[in-house]
């Protein structure tokens, strides 16, 4: 009878071991991967707000310049709306809501090249001649297009010699 109880208890012992190693293999393998899942978790929400904020600065960038824009064509045709009228009143305030949004949420470069394009575009303040300010105007503006274009397009081939070739001249003047 000891014969056949010693295999069996070797089995058992053995199927029991399998059994113990697996179920530390398995602990283990599930610890590292809850890690592993915490950790791509934390990088994917990065990638999300990243992704997140160059939407919204797309969209912002893209009111700016179409606030700007509409304030400018008010004065693209005679007679110029009256200083008090309500199209100037609404548009100015649109301009100056899109303009103030960009102090929260864009880039450094970003901000910097559209406060320089302000103070010449908006504030007019120079002292320049017409056509030193149409040269200074478009110098500024193309700047400000190509840091909006390398934030929202990465790896833009656009510099500013290129961008003086296209047909753009949105100078008030």
């Amino acid at each position: 009878m000891l014969d056949l109880l010693v295999p069996a208890l070797i089995g058992a012992l053995g199927i029991i071991g399998a059994a113990v190693v697996t179920a530390m293999m398995a602990t283990r393998s599930y610890r590292i991967q809850k890690r592993l899942d915490r950790e791509n978790y934390a990088a994917q929400k990065v990638i999300d707000r990243n992704d997140e904020l160059l939407s919204r600065r797309g969209k912002e960038y893209q009111r700016y310049l179409s606030a700007y824009r509409r304030y400018a064509s008010l004065y693209d045709f005679d007679p110029p709306p009256a200083h008090n009228s309500e199209q100037r009143i609404a548009t100015v305030n649109e301009y100056w809501l899109a303009y103030s949004t960009l102090f929260h949420i864009a880039s450094d470069s970003m901000l910097l090249a559209a406060t320089r394009f302000h103070s010449l575009a908006w504030v007019q303040e120079t002292g320049l001649t017409d056509e030193a300010f149409n040269e200074k105007f478009k110098d500024l503006y193309a700047k400000l297009l190509i840091e909006i274009r390398k934030e929202a397009y990465p790896g833009t081939e656009m510099h500013k010699e290129l961008l003086a070739t296209l047909p753009f001249d949105m100078s008030p003047r």
